[in-house]
C-alpha cells in the first residue's frame, strides 16, 4: 500500500484534501501512473516523466493527452503547498470522460 504523506493534493490543477485524495484513490483505479522525484524543492526529469506518462496513456489505446503546463503547474502547487524539499510526488491518471489527474507525496526511502 502506497502511503500518501501530503495534506494538500492535486486534482486536475485545483488543491484538495488527503481524504479527498484518498476517496478519490479508492473509488478509482489509477490506470497510468509515473513517480516524480523532488530534490531541494526542485522536481527531477519532469518533462522526461511528462512524455512517459502521454507514451503510456497512448498506448493504453485512451484518446487524450496531457497538457504540460497544467502538468509543471500541478507539481509546483504540490510542492508549494506541502513545503517538502526531498521526497517523490506520485502522480496517477485515469478516465471518466475526461482525464482526472492527481498530484500527491508519497513516502519514499533512500
Amino acid at each position: 500500500m502506497i502511503k500518501i504523506i501530503s495534506e494538500n493534493n492535486v486534482n486536475n490543477g485545483e488543491i484538495i484534501s488527503k481524504k479527498q485524495l484518498e476517496i478519490l484513490l479508492l473509488e478509482k483505479n489509477a490506470e497510468i501512473y509515473e513517480v516524480i522525484r523532488v530534490i531541494q524543492g526542485k522536481t527531477i526529469f519532469l518533462k522526461e516523466h511528462y512524455d512517459r506518462m502521454n507514451e503510456s496513456i497512448r498506448l493504453s489505446g485512451m484518446k487524450a493527452i496531457l497538457d504540460f503546463e497544467v502538468y509543471s503547474k500541478s507539481t509546483e502547487l504540490l510542492i508549494k503547498e506541502n513545503n517538502f524539499q526531498n521526497c517523490n510526488i506520485r502522480v496517477s491518471c485515469f478516465f471518466e470522460n475526461i482525464p482526472i489527474v492527481l498530484f500527491y507525496f508519497i513516502e519514499s526511502h533512500y
